[in-house]
């Protein structure tokens, strides 16, 4: 598929927050320069919960949709929600600031929505269980 179909198809959500998580295996900013180099071109939205002047100014790029909230991680999703809700396109993929992706992410969303109604590209380490064949 034409990588230029994929904006009328595909719009895309990046949720992102200063509260302090321990547990994040990624730096935020580094997330989100991957996330915009994978999807730019397409209809992307930011919604920035909860953050400090400098990481609003960050995410406030070209081409992007910045919308601010101070709405904690389930406010936030259900903003999400709301806003994926009015889009022009047929799907929406939700991000978060500790995801990575690979440049096809995009393409392959969209492929797998074709097929079925849901569908995530986190590579969880419950699918290398030995019930399931060790992946």
């Amino acid at each position: 598929m034409p990588e230029q179909n994929l904006s009328n198809l595909l719009s895309v959500f990046f949720r992102i927050s200063d509260a302090p998580t321990p547990d994040k295996c990624c730096q935020r900013e580094v997330c989100f320069i991957n996330f915009l180099s994978v999807f730019q071109g397409l209809p992307i939205t930011v919604i920035a919960d909860n953050v400090s002047p400098k990481t609003l100014q960050f995410v406030s790029q070209p081409g992007v949709k910045v919308i601010e909230t101070k709405l904690g991680n389930s406010g936030s999703f259900l903003k999400q929600l709301e806003l994926a809700c009015q889009c022009d396109t047929m799907f929406a993929y939700f991000s978060e600031d500790d995801y990575i992706h690979r440049q096809e992410a995009a393409r392959l969303i969209v492929e797998g929505l074709r097929w079925s109604n849901y569908i995530t590209l986190y590579d969880h380490p419950d699918k290398y269980l030995r019930e399931r064949g060790y992946g």
